[in-house]
């Protein structure tokens, strides 16, 4: 294990073996938090550092120094537009993985660049997030960014949707999340199997107390329904169910 993760206590061997479970994974959700952490930190202050710098001094030799050929000119100017497209894109795959808007600016703030992603990949999509979202607790925030990133990623791959509809409301004393499209449609029960990522929300939610519900058939589209509960309480099972040919309203 790196020195940057936490170390996590021993495992209470007097518990039964399904508390163990629980205490597996919610170890492993938080490791996974840490190590994204990590290597956004390291990708960014390092690589993207070491590449920005190189652009600066490409540039400086392409304005400065009049001995260059027009042929190698245009090398180094190729150069720079190769960096910069590198730069921009390790950009985009930190802020995918570890968005600054989630932990500087907030739940909704982090949704809605989610949100502006799609959009500029040519999704349409109608998006309703209560301002309310960015009081609830820390892990409910983290869980809830992660299951719509990890729902419009779901559409952006595997629907063949143009349109998304994007909710996160607070109501009463939890935050409900809905994601739908109205793509191709999968069977929830083996698309698990596939790398839709589907059993990874479905223990997160659960991990927190909430319910998910993942409704679809084959050419019926897709519903990712999840409620988050704002007070402590039991865990609740989250559930992943089958829907009828007909869409929920």
């Amino acid at each position: 294990m790196h020195d940057h993760v936490r170390a996590a206590p021993d495992f209470d061997e007097t518990q039964p073996q399904p508390a163990r479970k629980e205490q597996v994974l919610r170890r492993l959700i938080d490791v996974q938090e840490q190590e994204k952490q990590f290597l956004c930190h390291e990708f960014h202050d390092g690589l993207i550092q070491y590449a920005v710098g190189a652009i600066m001094l490409l540039e400086s030799l392409a304005e400065d120094d009049r001995s260059l050929s027009p042929e190698a000119r245009d090398i180094v100017i190729s150069a720079v537009a190769c960096l910069r497209r590198g730069v921009e894109d390790g950009r985009r795959v930190i802020r995918g993985i570890l968005p600054a808007s989630l932990d500087d600016l907030g739940l909704k703030a982090a949704i809605e660049d989610l949100v502006a992603h799609m959009r500029e990949a040519g999704f349409t999509i109608a998006a309703q997030l209560d301002p309310g979202i960015d009081t609830i607790p820390p892990d409910l925030q983290t869980t809830a960014y992660r299951v719509v990133q990890e729902s419009l990623s779901n559409v952006r791959r595997h629907s063949g949707s143009s349109s998304v509809e994007v909710a996160v409301l607070r109501a009463g004393d939890a935050v409900e999340l809905h994601v739908a499209d109205q793509g191709c449609g999968f069977d929830p029960q083996t698309a698990g199997r596939k790398g839709f990522g589907l059993v990874g929300m479905a223990e997160r939610v659960r991990l927190v107390g909430g319910e998910c519900r993942i409704e679809s058939s084959p050419g019926a589209g897709a519903r990712i329904a999840v409620r988050l509960p704002l007070a402590g309480g039991d865990a609740c099972e989250g559930t992943i169910a089958r829907a009828s040919a007909r869409r929920p309203s």
